[in-house]
C-alpha cells in the first residue's frame, strides 16, 4: 500500500478503516483499497497525527486529546456529468 491509500481492513477484530500516511508492506487478503487521498488531504492527515493523544495501555489506539470538527466535501472529478 502507497502513502495516501484508504482501505477496509475485515481481518481479526475489524471492520476497520484506515488510511496510510507512508508505504506499507506485509498486508494480506483481507485489506481492500477503495479511495487515494489528494495531496492537500495526505498532508491534513500527518498533521493530525503529530496533535496530543490520550494516554493509552499497551496494545489499544491512540485517540486524539481533543475533537476536531470537519465538514466533508464531495468533489466531482473533472468532466463528470
Amino acid at each position: 500500500m502507497e502513502a495516501g491509500h484508504v482501505a477496509w481492513a475485515g481481518g481479526s477484530s475489524g471492520p476497520d478503516l484506515f488510511m496510510t500516511l507512508s508505504r506499507v508492506h506485509g498486508f494480506g487478503g483481507s485489506h481492500t483499497v477503495w479511495g487515494e487521498l489528494d495531496a492537500e488531504s495526505l498532508e491534513l492527515a500527518k498533521n493530525l497525527v503529530r496533535k496530543p493523544v490520550r494516554p493509552a495501555n499497551p496494545g489499544e489506539m491512540h485517540m486524539l486529546a481533543e475533537p476536531i470538527r470537519f465538514n466533508l466535501t464531495v468533489h466531482e472529478p473533472a468532466g463528470a456529468a
